[in-house]
């Protein structure tokens, strides 16, 4: 099962990422292996096509928002 982990309070420099609780790690994205995130744009440049449709369920709509304010 993959998880969203909001990392907004944690005071890392980025504000979300997924935790893939079957494999007890976070979720490595695209050929740089991304695991946290900005906006949902930052991840749709590294993530497959396939896959987003799973993630973008899991995200709050914040996630969505930032994308919005950055165009």
């Amino acid at each position: 099962m993959i998880r969203f982990v909001d990392l907004r309070d944690q005071d890392v420099g980025y504000k979300f990422a997924f935790f893939d609780t079957i494999e007890d790690k976070f979720l490595k994205l695209g050929e740089l292996k991304d695991e946290v995130f900005d906006d949902w744009k930052d991840l749709a440049e590294v993530c497959l096509i396939d896959l987003q449709p799973r993630l973008r369920c899991l995200c709050p709509s914040w996630v969505f928002e930032e994308t919005k304010e950055d165009e």
